[in-house]
């Protein structure tokens, strides 16, 4: 049984009302928690939703089994089988271009000095525009549902 928004807003760690957002503007379904952790960073620096819905093609493709090219398999296979299997793996993005016509840049980085490195020479290449690093491991990795926090009632 797929997640309801609510469950997936908590897998996620996520306002409810986010998650509704995005599904009522149709750039995720129902339970893509993984999807939706993969988004949670861009939500954090206030993208605009058209880069969240382009976003979310991007990462549907190379990252769960949509529509990748070989190249792309032959990049980000590797990476998103080291975070399925816990081991430490990165996406780092970088949005170009305007608003209106946004270019993604994605680079593959295992661990946290390809990180350091990779930052750097993405934000040298285009250094008005951040890079920001999604966690596969994080997104990915399985996890339980979290119980709904509920008030304690004292009798």
């Amino acid at each position: 049984m797929r997640p309801t928004i609510s469950e997936t807003a908590r897998r996620a760690d996520l306002p409810r009302r986010t998650v509704q957002f995005w599904f009522d503007q149709e750039v995720i379904s129902a339970g893509d928690v993984e999807l939706v952790c993969m988004l949670r960073p861009f939500d954090a620096i206030h993208s605009p939703i058209s880069v969240i819905k382009l976003l979310a093609v991007v990462f549907r493709d190379i990252v769960l089994g949509g529509q990748a090219s070989d190249d792309e398999i032959e990049l980000f296979g590797p990476l998103v089988l080291a975070a399925r299997s816990g081991k430490p793996a990165f996406l780092l993005v970088q949005i170009v271009g305007s608003e209106d016509d946004p270019i993604v840049k994605v680079e593959a980085a295992y661990g946290m000095r390809d990180v350091g490195r990779l930052a750097i020479s993405m934000s040298t290449r285009e250094p008005v525009a951040p890079v920001v690093v999604v966690n596969l491991t994080e997104a990915l990795a399985p996890r339980p549902a979290r119980a709904a926090v509920r008030p304690a009632v004292s009798k």
